[in-house]
C-alpha cells in the first residue's frame, strides 16, 4: 500500500494505491525453497555417496573370502572403512542438528539493553580469543545512552557470529580491522553495523549467503547468517549486507 498527499487549487487530496503482491511473494518463496533444496541435496549426497561406496567395498571383502579367515590387510581396511563411515554418519547427524536449531529457535525474551555496555562486554569477550591477535576490533556507540529492547543472548549470538565472519574474511590479511558502530539511522531506527576491510564478498554470492547450509568456509555449517537473519526477523528487524573491496558491512536494524 502506498499513500501520497497532494493539493489541487484549494483542495487537499490523499491518493492511496493498493497493489496485490501475492504472486511476487509466492515466486520469491518458491525461489527460496529451490535454493534450500539444492544446498540440502548437495550436503546429503556428499555424505551418503562415500558411505554407500565404502559399505559396498567392505561387503565385497567378505563375500569373496569363500569361508576363509580374513587376513590382516582386509581387517585393517575394514576398520578404516568403518571409521570413515562413522565419521560421515556423525557429520550427517551434526548437519541435521543444525537444521533442527533453525526450526526450533525460541521466542525472544525481550528486555531493555544499554547498547554501549552491551557492545563493551561483547567486544571484551571476543578479544580474549588468541585467534584475534592480528585483527583490530574497535567499537563506537552514538548517542552514548542508546538503548534497544531485545533478547540480549540472541542479539549477542548474532553480533558474535557477524564478528567471527569478519575475522574469517581477514585471516590472511596483516592490517585487518573490524569496526562495530551503533547508531540511529535516517529512518529513526537503531542499527548496529559490523564493518571489515577485507576483500569483500563476490557479487554472485551475495544472494546466497543467507541460504541455510550454504557456506564458503571449508568447515562452515552454513547456518550462522540464516540463523542471525531469523533472529532479527523475530525481533521485528532486519539483517542486511553491503560489500565491496576493502569494505563489507553487515547491519542489524531494530
Amino acid at each position: 500500500m502506498k499513500s501520497t498527499a497532494f493539493k489541487t487549487a484549494d483542495q487537499n487530496f490523499q491518493l492511496v494505491a493498493i497493489q496485490d503482491i501475492k504472486n511476487e511473494m509466492e515466486t520469491k518463496e518458491l525461489e527460496s525453497w529451490i535454493k534450500l533444496i539444492r544446498v540440502l541435496t548437495h550436503e546429503i549426497m556428499n555424505t551418503i555417496a562415500p558411505i554407500t561406496s565404502l559399505s559396498q567395498t567392505i561387503s565385497g571383502y567378505f563375500k569373496n573370502l569363500d569361508g576363509k579367515i580374513p587376513d590382516q590387510k582386509t581387517i585393517g581396511n575394514t576398520v578404516k572403512g568403518l571409521e570413515i563411515i562413522n565419521e560421515r554418519g556423525n557429520g550427517l547427524i551434526s548437519f541435521v542438528e543444525n537444521y533442527r536449531q533453525l526450526t526450533r529457535l525460541p521466542q525472544p525474551q525481550k528486555k531493555k539493553i544499554v547498547v554501549n555496555r552491551f557492545l563493551e562486554s561483547t567486544v571484551t569477550l571476543l578479544q580474549v580469543d588468541p585467534k584475534n591477535e592480528k585483527t583490530q576490533i574497535e567499537w563506537d556507540c552514538k548517542p552514548a545512552e542508546l538503548e534497544i529492547v531485545a533478547d540480549e543472548k540472541q542479539i549477542a549470538q548474532v553480533l558474535i557470529n557477524l564478528v567471527k565472519n569478519a575475522e574469517e574474511a581477514l585471516k590472511n590479511q596483516e592490517n585487518g580491522k573490524i569496526s562495530i558502530k551503533a547508531e540511529i539511522n535516517k529512518n529513526d531506527r537503531t542499527q548496529i553495523s559490523v564493518i571489515d576491510n577485507g576483500l569483500g564478498i563476490p557479487g554472485d554470492l551475495l544472494d546466497k549467503i543467507f541460504v541455510p547450509f550454504f557456506s564458503t568456509k571449508e568447515n562452515g555449517s552454513g547456518i550462522g547468517l540464516s540463523l542471525s537473519r531469523q533472529i532479527m526477523q523475530m525481533h521485528g528487524g532486519t539483517l542486511k549486507v553491503e560489500s565491496q573491496p576493502q569494505r563489507t558491512s553487515f547491519t542489524i536494524v531494530f
